[in-house]
């Protein structure tokens, strides 16, 4: 499994490297992706000659254990095939790419970064058996197909089709992982093998089953370019014809197929699978043959007959019954041999001569011999000629629907709109051909063949076309081939023999009618000067999607100019109204069960919640700022009086903290918006029923969810002096049990603090002025008394951050009290010289809390394991430290900078 993990991560770890490559090799970058394309090809065998083609082997390595999330991979039949599609496919796009770019584009190492980058996702992804591994990877290869898209943003029309991919297939992404949360509740684990090997229909498992495959087939349906979300592949061929060959014809849209073959084995039992997957399916595959036939431009008519035919992949899965499918295989190859060639010869003949429109092209063969010769090839492999892979995957298909029919009428609704999309490829594929090589140019002027293609960049196409037709009429080949992909549980026990020809059947009349249909229909066609084009050309993709962009920013902007003028308490009503309707209603499904409750209180706390309830309504009842603050200030201390009687006393001591620190930096805001402010009558307003329907709600979720999670509480408790060595539980928990979170925590604040910084210094309405000199304080008690206050102060933090460990202190309550000190001497002295250098503080916090993380790993131990043997035992002492300066910084900065602000005009609310 070494081969395995070489062959994802060498090409995502040399990918960097291009744009470098360029500096000193600008004309050999494609031939070194080839080569590294190459190295994970010959990595992809190697796995499956040592593990065995036909055998399935698990590799796992932890990565998140407790969150079922580990590094899983799975090598199976259809993994390798999917692998090698992948690796071999990037073989030929970078050779081709290497004589198809221009050597002089700056951005050249960009492009093949970017390429190698996808194809080390795509490799990922296939290889996957952890799905929420398989999902990062899905989006890898979203944000890599982004980028190549793109390639040329100058152009508009490269950032639309950018814009737009990525946008449909992100949000369609969503639904998938909503799907693989379902099925990890349905199944309690995210690896496939494991959900595969459980039996799902039976119990509670089989309800959820069905809204988790509609969610599994919406993301499908957008990676691959399925109706109704087809719009985004057709506008993708703004890429450069390297990465349509690649991304949009051979991988990356495949992975909505890879996906259905992978999770066949698990959904196929249900009943939801055949009706959604084959309705969906097979209506894009007949639009998309239709708007193929109706397009003008070279790389759109292949754009759709490649929606058309990824419709017929997941089409072909929907039909399938539980004992399995069979030469599913056989269907994708054909596909990659035909499709990634005409996407080469296409970007040739655009290179050649200058032009996609297939209007003014025609009479290329005496000027393009070769590539002529190699797209008829390619050309009668998609519609489906005898002698070409085309033909045989287009008896397997009839084959396939034709027994369906004989079982159940659908199949007989499914034969005719095969029918008819087959019709309409066999006429779009003779009518490319004819327009760019039979018929005379309709314009006048002739062709001008600006850059002759030499042979080499010919090389992959013609190995492609060439494979299509060895396959066509070597079948027994391709049958040995596909053997070596079996699937247990995705494929049938038994296959039927692979042949070039079964004698006279229904499936050869079905296949020549087929014919003689689209040549009549291309016959009609052109009698009528593709008039038809100009009718079909109000169901091209991209129209709606455009449209909802535009309107996009500009709801947004009505958003804004509707909330922005109204006062910031409107603002705030609407998202209470929000909370309170949402978990209110969610709230009152459990109203009957208020019985169960237990309330126990004893006077002195029932005396401390009427005191807490009647400060709280005080606040709206008061007209004066100051008065409201004080309200305000004193629910708060009575709700560490609340705290205390509860016998939290760490919680006790920062909540009287915090309550300090919040009120005096309120107390400064007074000074631009004043102290007499006054307020509507309260209860001439919705703002009581609001605050009530809030509060109620929040008391609700409180009530029916108390003692959920007493078995944590009780772990935290039995553990805190055998596991982290403290009797303090609530340090333990910050510093040590939770110690991720609380680094995050600290992280958070340190981003919010520098988004505060970028508010007030990035607006006009603010301005930094630094006082030419220093104010001095006019009072004898504050000088005599304020450093006295500063030092006790600091000492007394220094006091809790130390004792934190094992009894009521810590970094937080002591970075606070910190803070606090620097606000009063703030006050006291009005202005300083300079304000105090607190965000390089912040920043030594959260540095100090990621050491004390690592520390224990050079003693063989998890991040952030404070007690491991062999870890130094004073780590927890600098994790608090960290605490204490991000705290320290994120309090005081907070104040001197509203103190420090001079604002204009600016209405407060």
């Amino acid at each position: 499994m070494m081969w395995l993990l070489f062959a994802i991560f060498f090409p995502l770890l040399v990918s960097p490297f291009f744009f470098g490559l360029q500096k000193y090799f600008p004309k050999k970058l494609g031939f070194i992706a080839a080569l590294i394309a190459l190295s994970s090809l010959l990595g992809i065998v190697s796995a499956g000659m040592s593990e065995g083609w036909t055998e399935t082997e698990i590799l796992s390595l932890p990565w998140v254990p407790t969150l079922g999330v580990n590094f899983t991979l799975i090598t199976d039949g259809l993994s390798l095939f999917f692998g090698l599609l992948a690796s071999a496919m990037g073989i030929l796009v970078s050779w081709y790419a290497q004589f198809y770019m221009d050597p002089k584009d700056p951005h050249l190492g960009r492009f093949y970064a970017c390429l190698m980058f996808f194809m080390g996702a795509m490799l990922g992804t296939v290889f996957s058996s952890n799905l929420i591994l398989l999902f990062l990877f899905w989006e890898m290869t979203g944000v890599a197909s982004f980028l190549l898209i793109g390639y040329g943003h100058p152009d508009m029309k490269a950032w639309t089709g950018a814009r737009m991919a990525l946008l449909t297939t992100a949000f369609t992404s969503l639904s998938l992982l909503a799907g693989i949360i379902l099925l990890y509740i349905a199944t309690g684990t995210f690896d496939w093998h494991s959900i595969a090997s459980k039996d799902l229909t039976m119990g509670a498992t089989a309800a959820l089953m069905t809204p988790t495959i509609i969610c599994f087939l919406i993301g499908i349906f957008g990676k691959s370019a399925q109706f109704p979300f087809y719009f985004w592949l057709p506008n993708a061929m703004v890429a450069p014809t390297p990465v349509s060959a690649y991304l949009h014809a051979a991988t990356m849209v495949k992975l909505g197929v890879f996906l259905t073959a992978r999770m066949y084995p698990i959904f196929v039992a249900y009943d939801i699978w055949f009706p959604m997957l084959t309705t969906f399916s097979f209506i894009t595959m007949l639009l998309g043959a239709a708007l193929s036939l109706v397009s003008n431009d070279l790389k759109a008519i292949l754009a759709f007959a490649t929606v058309s035919q990824l419709g017929f992949f997941l089409g072909f899965y929907g039909i399938g019954g539980e004992e399995g499918i069979e030469y599913d295989f056989v269907h994708i190859l054909n596909h990659a041999f035909y499709k990634g060639s005409l996407f080469m010869l296409v970007g040739i003949v655009d290179h050649a001569t200058g032009i996609r429109d297939l209007r003014r092209l025609g009479g290329l063969w005496n000027k393009l011999p070769l590539t002529t010769l190699i797209f008829f090839i390619a050309t009668a492999a998609m519609a489906g000629i005898p002698g070409t892979t085309g033909f045989l995957s287009k008896e397997l298909i009839l084959t396939d629907i034709i027994a369906l029919g004989k079982q159940h009428h659908s199949g007989w609704l499914i034969l005719g709109t095969l029918i008819v999309a087959s019709v309409f490829k066999v006429a779009f594929s003779i009518r490319i051909f004819y327009h760019l090589f039979v018929r005379d140019p309709q314009f006048k002027g002739a062709i001008h063949i600006q850059h002759a293609p030499g042979f080499c960049v010919h090389l992959p196409p013609l190995i492609l076309s060439t494979t299509a037709l060895i396959f066509g009429v070597w079948a027994t080949g391709l049958d040995h081939l596909s053997s070596y992909f079996y699937v247990s549980g995705l494929h049938k026990a038994d296959f039927r023999e692979l042949q070039v020809w079964h004698g006279w059947t229904l499936e050869v009349f079905f296949s020549a009618l087929i014919l003689m249909a689209g040549a009549l229909t291309f016959l009609a066609a052109e009698k009528r000067s593709w008039r038809l084009a100009d009718r079909m050309e109000a169901f091209k993709p991209g129209r709606l999607f455009e449209r909802f962009i535009e309107w996009l920013p500009k709801g947004c902007k009505w958003l804004q100019e509707t909330f922005e003028p109204i006062r910031l308490s409107t603002q705030l009503s609407v998202m209470l109204t929000l909370f309170g309707v949402g978990f209110g209603i969610y709230s009152l499904l459990y109203l009957f069960e208020l019985h169960r409750l237990q309330f126990v209180s004893t006077p002195l706390e029932t005396i401390t919640l009427l005191l807490i309830a009647a400060s709280a309504l005080l606040i709206p009842l008061f007209k004066a700022a100051v008065s409201k603050l004080l309200a305000l200030s004193a629910s708060g201390f009575f709700i560490a009086l609340l705290f205390t009687l509860y016998k939290a006393p760490d919680l006790a001591m920062t909540q009287v903290l915090v309550e300090v620190a919040t009120s005096l930096i309120i107390l400064v805001l007074f000074r631009h918006i004043g102290t007499n402010l006054e307020s509507k009558p309260f209860f001439n307003s919705s703002a009581l029923f609001l605050s009530l329907l809030a509060g109620f709600s929040a008391m609700s979720i409180t009530l029916f969810y108390q003692g959920a999670n007493s078995g944590l509480s009780l772990f935290f408790l039995e553990n805190s002096v055998k596991l982290a060595k403290g009797t303090n539980v609530v340090n333990t928990i910050l510093i040590d049990f939770r110690g991720l979170d609380t680094l995050g925590e600290s992280t958070v604040l340190i981003i919010a603090l520098f988004g505060v910084l970028a508010l007030f210094q990035g607006k006009q309405d603010y301005d930094f002025e630094e006082p030419k000199q220093k104010v001095p304080m006019n009072s004898v008690i504050l000088r005599s008394i304020l450093p006295i206050v500063f030092v006790l102060v600091n000492l007394f933090a220094l006091f809790l951050l130390l004792r934190g460990h094992n009894f009521p202190g810590g970094g937080f309550i002591g970075g606070l009290a910190t803070g606090i000190s620097l606000i009063i001497l703030g006050i006291a002295i009005t202005l300083f010289k300079k304000t105090p250098p607190l965000l390089p503080i912040g920043l030594l916090g959260l540095g100090l809390i990621v050491v004390a993380g690592l520390i224990p790993l050079f003693a063989g131990a998890p991040f952030l394991t404070h007690f491991a043997e062999g870890a130094p035992p004073f780590t927890p002492l600098i994790f608090d430290a960290g605490v204490y300066f991000v705290v320290l910084a994120m309090t005081a900065k907070m104040y001197f900078l509203f103190r420090a602000a001079h604002f204009k005009g600016v209405r407060w609310s």
